[in-house]
């Protein structure tokens, strides 16, 4: 009888097991979506880290009013997602804006 998430996951048929990760992911936009929305009351910029489907880590910045500004590429472990954070908080204060011309 398997035990672990990864056990019972692997003994689904692939459609249920895709339905779960179709339904996981839905979970967490709707949080995210409710998060950006009470950050956005309080008037306060924020990154929100998150899982994909795949597992990997991602982070994006969400502006004061709760538009998402940016979504990172995905990371191994929170920890290298956070130090990715910190990177773009120490970089792009003084970072050069280079544009194509028109």
């Amino acid at each position: 009888m398997p035990t672990s998430l990864d056990e019972i996951l692997a003994a689904l048929t692939p459609e249920r097991q895709e339905r779960i990760a179709r339904l996981s992911v839905q979970l967490a936009e709707e949080e995210a979506a409710f998060q950006r929305s009470a950050q956005a009351a309080a008037g306060r910029s924020r990154f929100e880290i998150y899982r994909d489907v795949q597992g990997a880590f991602r982070f994006r910045l969400v502006s004061s009013v709760g538009a998402v500004v940016m979504n990172s590429e995905g990371y191994a472990t929170k920890e290298t997602a956070l130090e990715a954070i910190s990177l773009v908080r120490r970089s792009a204060a003084d970072a050069e804006v280079i544009a194509p011309a028109a």
